[in-house]
């Protein structure tokens, strides 16, 4: 194939930038700002309640456990495994549902052989409040781990740009960088 050099260079730039792309972003499904209060008061009154449904035998509950107040910025959140849900908890599950069933107890359907997905939710009185899906490369531990990580950091994001950004004349104004191109 001969490229002439007019339709090299655009080539040559979209394979670069293709490289560079990393992660898709998170979609969360509910409201993650409200997640993150309620896991404050909850954390604040001492652990948090922990559901793990249908991990890898090689990712135990409280490995999960403590993934998971590892991912959360911004928060000494402690997290305790626990066979049933609570009214405030969090609950993680590696088999395809829909998150308001798992916060209403029920289970999910037949776990897979192999999980290809990571569910997080945040549970608050029998409803999900917010749920994130991080799509599971291998169950390796450290793959696992990420996964649990990315969810923690999208589900309970930081507050601190609202709680301490400036507030110049009722602007918010916060420090932040940014390339383009």
């Amino acid at each position: 194939m001969n490229l002439r050099p007019p339709l090299l260079c655009p080539a040559v730039l979209v394979v670069l930038l293709s490289a560079c792309a990393g992660w898709l972003p998170l979609e969360v499904e509910g409201d993650a700002g409200a997640a993150r209060v309620q896991l404050e008061a909850a954390a604040a009154s001492g652990p948090v309640a922990l559901s793990v449904r249908d991990a890898p035998a090689e990712f135990p509950p409280e490995r999960v456990a403590k993934a998971l107040a590892e991912g959360v910025v911004g928060l000494e959140a402690q997290f305790e495994p626990t066979s049933r849900v609570r009214p405030a908890s969090a609950l993680l599950s590696f088999a395809p549902a829909e998150p308001d069933s798992l916060c209403r107890g029920e289970s999910a359907t037949a776990p897979p052989a192999s999980p290809t997905l990571l569910l997080l939710v945040w549970c608050g009185d029998g409803e999900a409040v917010a749920a994130v899906t991080v799509p599971l490369a291998s169950t390796a531990p450290q793959e696992v781990e990420r996964a649990i990580w990315r969810a923690a950091r999208r589900l309970f994001p930081d507050r601190y740009a609202e709680r301490y950004g400036i507030d110049l004349f009722g602007l918010r104004v916060g420090v932040g960088a940014s390339i383009g191109f």
